[in-house]
C-alpha cells in the first residue's frame, strides 16, 4: 500500500473520531494515484471497521468515496454510480438519530439494546447497522447483489457474524423500506437495524415530506412492539 493512502486512512479514522478533516493536498495527491489504492484491500479493513464504530462515519465515509476508496473495499458500491449520495446521507442519519422522534420507550429501547451488543467481539450493532445502511439497495430482486455483497465481506475478512448481519438488513431492506414509505408494518419480525436503515433512508430522502417521515416512525414503533 502507498504511503499516503496509508497516511490518508490514519487522517480519516481521526476524522470519523471528530477530528480534523483530512488535508486537501494530500486528499488530492490520493485521488491522483493509479487505482487500485489497496492491493490488498483485507489488509485495510481495520481502518474502516475503526471509521465505521465512531459516531462521525457518514462524512469519514465521503472522503473516502471522495478518492474512491469504498469501492475498492466493498466493490458492490459500484452498484451505486446513481444514488451514492442518498446512502451517504442515510448513514449520517443513523448517527443523527432522527429517526427515534416518534418511536415509544419500549421500541427505542429494543433498538438499542440490538445496536449496543457487539458482534464476534468487534464491531458493535450501530456500526454493522450503518455499513447496511451504505449497502441498502432498494430492489426487491436482490439476490445477486446480496451474494456480491457477501463476497465482499468474505474478501474484507469479516467475521461469520458480521457477515450475517449485514447480508440480513440488505436482504430486508427492500420490503421494509417500501412497507414504511406507506405506512404500514408487517405481522412478522425483521431485524431493529433494518427498521432503522429504511428510516435513516427515508430522512435522507428529500422527497419524502415530514408526514411521509411521521407516519413511517409510526409504522416501525408498532413494528418493533409487536410480539
Amino acid at each position: 500500500m502507498d504511503k499516503r493512502v496509508k497516511q490518508f486512512l490514519e487522517y480519516t479514522v481521526a476524522y470519523a473520531q471528530g477530528g480534523d478533516v483530512p488535508p486537501r493536498d494530500l486528499i488530492g495527491e490520493v485521488a491522483e494515484i493509479t487505482p487500485p489504492l489497496l492491493p490488498k484491500p483485507a489488509d485495510a479493513r481495520e481502518s474502516l471497521w475503526k471509521i465505521l464504530s465512531y459516531p462521525e462515519r457518514g462524512r469519514a465515509l465521503a472522503i473516502l468515496n471522495a478518492v474512491d476508496l469504498i469501492e475498492e473495499f466493498l466493490p458492490s458500491w459500484t452498484a451505486y454510480t446513481d444514488v451514492r449520495d442518498l446512502r451517504l446521507a442515510a448513514v449520517e442519519q443513523v448517527h443523527l438519530e432522527r429517526w427515534a422522534d416518534g418511536l415509544g420507550e419500549w421500541a427505542f429501547g429494543k433498538v438499542c439494546r440490538f445496536h449496543d451488543a457487539g458482534v464476534d467481539e468487534r464491531l458493535n450493532g450501530w456500526a454493522l447497522t450503518a455499513l447496511a445502511t451504505l449497502l441498502a439497495y432498494d430492489n426487491e430482486q436482490i439476490a445477486a447483489y446480496v451474494s456480491s455483497v457477501r463476497l465482499d465481506l468474505t474478501q474484507l475478512d469479516a467475521t461469520d457474524g458480521e457477515i450475517e448481519r449485514v447480508v440480513s438488513i440488505v436482504t430486508e431492506f427492500p420490503l421494509v423500506h417500501k412497507a414504511l414509505q406507506n405506512g404500514e408494518h408487517k405481522s412478522f419480525s425483521v431485524l431493529p437495524g433494518t427498521l432503522i436503515a429504511a428510516l435513516a433512508t427515508m430522512l435522507a430522502d428529500q422527497d419524502n415530506t415530514k408526514e411521509q417521515i411521521d407516519s413511517a416512525i409510526k409504522a416501525a414503533d408498532r413494528w418493533l412492539s409487536q410480539k
